[in-house]
């Protein structure tokens, strides 16, 4: 039989590998990430739109931060019921809904803290046409990559079949 493998003496480049690996399996798999990572993205567009200061900034990528931790988070309590509860069993379903509802109090703050900094912004507000074609014209460039880079993930993502989960190498 053989050994289970040492994590602990994994290199940095290996642990970096790994967790690479594991947030592309929950773009793959998990349609909800795709979906607040794209909005996410939206956001970051309106921000540099706006103009938006450091403390702003810092605000909105926590924000954000916390919605892709706690949508990361669902997705590995999820998978480690699944492994452990292959049945119906309804302390199962307990942890997955708690899990899920960690995902939603993290996009209820998400949207709260993007309601108390956009909401600052009135001239967004009343001048918003106008607004985004100056900004457009301004960071075109910065909007078109991350235009771009968004449409060819959200198009990777939907070009390999779901439930499939990347494989790479294994710890020795």
């Amino acid at each position: 039989m053989d050994k289970p493998p040492d994590f602990r003496q994994r290199s940095l480049p290996r642990a970096i590998t790994d967790a690479a690996r594991g947030f592309w399996g929950v773009w793959l798999t998990e349609r909800s990430m795709r979906i607040h990572m794209v909005l996410g993205s939206v956001v970051v567009l309106a921000g540099i739109v706006t103009g938006l200061k450091p403390a702003e900034w810092v605000a909105v990528g926590s924000a954000i931060a916390a919605v892709v931790f706690a949508e990361i988070f669902n997705t590995a309590v999820e998978a480690a019921v699944d492994l452990a509860s292959p049945r119906y069993h309804p302390l199962a379903g307990r942890a997955k809904d708690t899990a899920a509802a960690a995902v939603f109090t993290a996009a209820l703050y998400a949207i709260g803290v993007g309601l108390v900094v956009f909401g600052s912004h009135h001239a967004l507000w009343q001048d918003l046409p106008a607004l985004l074609r100056e900004a457009w014209h301004t960071h075109r460039l910065a909007a078109e990559v991350m235009l771009t880079v968004t449409a060819a993930l959200a198009a990777a993502g939907s070009l390999v079949p779901r439930g499939r989960w990347p494989q790479g190498p294994r710890p020795r």
